[in-house]
This record gives C-alpha cells, sequence and structure tokens, in this order.
C-alpha cells in the first residue's frame, strides 16, 4: 500500500512541472511586452493552471506545506519515513496568480522559476522515499524466500534422519527374530534329542 501511495505522487509531480512549464510560457509571452488584450488572455490561462496544480496536490495528497509518510517494514528494521513537501501554488511560492502588466507578468514567471527548483525537491523525496521502500521489500522478499528454503533443508535433513533411524530399527528388529528363530531351533533340536 505505501508503495501506491509514493506511486500516486511520483505521477501527479510530473503532470504539475508540464503546467508550470506552460505557466513558464504564458509568462513569457506576457512579460515579452504583449498587448494589453494578449496579457489578459495570458493572465486567463496563467490563472486557471494555478487552479490545476492546487487540484492536483489534493488528488495527490501534497497539499500540507510538510506531508509526513511512514509505512511499517518489520519489527527489528522499523519504518521507512520521511517528508515531503507540499506542492499547490501557495507551497510553491506563486502569488502572482494573474498579471494585467508586463512587470507583474515578469513576477509571475520569476515566481514560476522557484516554483520548478521547489518542486524538484519535493520529487527528489518522493523518489528516496520510493527507493528505500523498494529495497526494504526487495530485501524482505529474499528474507522469506531464505528463511522457506531453510526450512526445507531442514524438514530434508529429518526426514532423511528418520528414515536412517527407521532402516536401523528394520535391521535390528530382523537381527532379534532371527536370533529368536534360532534360539527357538536350537530348543527344539535338544528337546528332540531328549525323547
Amino acid at each position: 500500500h505505501g508503495m501506491s501511495v509514493l506511486q500516486i505522487k511520483d505521477t501527479a509531480l510530473p503532470n504539475i512541472a508540464n503546467v508550470l512549464d506552460r505557466m513558464a510560457t504564458l509568462g513569457t509571452q506576457a512579460a515579452s511586452d504583449a498587448g494589453e488584450a494578449d496579457i489578459a488572455k495570458l493572465s486567463a490561462e496563467f490563472d486557471t493552471l494555478t487552479d490545476e496544480i492546487d487540484r492536483e496536490a489534493a488528488v495527490a495528497g501534497l497539499t500540507a506545506a510538510s506531508t509526513a509518510f511512514s509505512v511499517f517494514v518489520s519489527a527489528t528494521n522499523g519504518a521507512i519515513a520521511g517528508t515531503m513537501g507540499g506542492v499547490e501554488t501557495a507551497d510553491l511560492g506563486i502569488t502572482q496568480t494573474t498579471f494585467t502588466t508586463v512587470a507583474e507578468a515578469q513576477t509571475a514567471l520569476t515566481q514560476v522559476k522557484a516554483a520548478v527548483s521547489t518542486l524538484g525537491g519535493v520529487q527528489n523525496s518522493v523518489g528516496t522515499l520510493q527507493n528505500r521502500l523498494q529495497f526494504a521489500v526487495s530485501l524482505s522478499s529474499s528474507q522469506v524466500v531464505n528463511t522457506q528454503a531453510a526450512e526445507s533443508r531442514i524438514r530434508d535433513a529429518n526426514i532423511a534422519e528418520e528414515s536412517a533411524n527407521m532402516t536401523r530399527f528394520n535391521i535390528l528388529s530382523q537381527a532379534g527374530v532371527a536370533a529368536l528363530a534360532q534360539a527357538n531351533q536350537a530348543s527344539s533340536s535338544v528337546l528332540g534329542l531328549l525323547r
């Protein structure tokens, strides 16, 4: 379950990166001294994309400034735990969500560029947790296989030992029966002589 949670977060992050890329394009176009009508259109799409970032952050469960993650691995090894930063527009430092002037568009563009770096840090945290969890799962799987193999070898050794014991007891039993038969035959011979 823990790996699935991380995969959901990991899938949302590249989508948000693509949205930030589009926002950077819009900010660049608006900052290049576009006309007022063009700035208004670019600003409207930019604002819509900030809502999309917040929506995807909510779907991925990355809405808090710091999201804790912990998965119990084993009694001896404890848990795989860490934190991931939030990726809502406020968490990413995007406060300029609309613009009506070139200066505001430049401010928005600067914030988007900084947001890309912040998003990279969150992606790093999620990837690190995924790797650690995958290593723990791999080790646990290996331990299960090796424990089962050892148990099988012990059972095989016990069966071999018991088979050897059974053969030994069969030989002793047959030797005992043969000795008893000889003893009985010897006493019959003595009785036959006495008659």
